[in-house]
């Protein structure tokens, strides 16, 4: 499901926005980071790597979720007009 997106967004440039979401993602890695080691401290060497086994395959399996989508929905998004009418002209002529 599209969302809109925030009227803030729209009112960065784009330069900005990248900004906001390398700060963003990296900001998700550190809380990910320091909460894998706490968790670690709390459930001890055994316990951790048997959670470890038990996340490999859905850890595995959710790169693959996404295969590429958000990627291009924000490429085409960014390049706006053009690129959804040559979309359109791509579907029409059945290519796509």
């Amino acid at each position: 499901m599209w969302v809109w997106p925030s009227p803030i967004v729209l009112l960065l440039e784009p330069r900005q926005v990248a900004l906001f979401l390398s700060v963003g993602s990296f900001a998700y890695a550190a809380i990910s980071a320091v909460g894998s080691i706490v968790v670690a401290r709390l459930l001890g060497p055994a316990d951790y790597g048997a959670v470890s086994m038990a996340l490999i395959y859905p850890m595995m399996f959710s790169g693959l979720a996404d295969l590429g989508l958000s990627t291009a929905v924000m490429r085409f998004a960014a390049l706006g007009d053009a690129a959804r009418a040559f979309a359109r002209r791509l579907r029409a002529s059945g290519l796509a």
